[in-house]
């Protein structure tokens, strides 16, 4: 009865063993399937964002620029920051 026993407690045990391996695969395979996920939707959301937010930035770029160039003009014609 001993070894039946034996035998039946290794059986389980080798299963219970497969199992876990597997449960660990498909855990791992959903964490790299939402990571994926929130890769594609952050640069979505950046595309996003850029599309909204780029001609106002472009146009701060550009009015800095005149500011620095006129600066630099001015500076170069001899009149003082004052």
């Amino acid at each position: 009865m001993s070894h039946l026993r034996t035998r039946c407690y290794n059986v389980k045990s080798v299963d219970m063993r497969k199992v876990t391996v597997i449960r660990h695969l498909m855990s791992r395979e959903m964490r790299r399937a939402f990571n994926n996920w929130r890769k594609k939707t952050d640069c979505v959301v950046t595309v996003d964002d850029v599309n909204e937010c780029g001609p106002v930035v472009e146009e701060v770029l550009e009015a800095r620029l005149m500011i620095k160039n006129c600066m630099d003009f001015l500076k170069n014609e001899g009149y003082t920051e004052k």
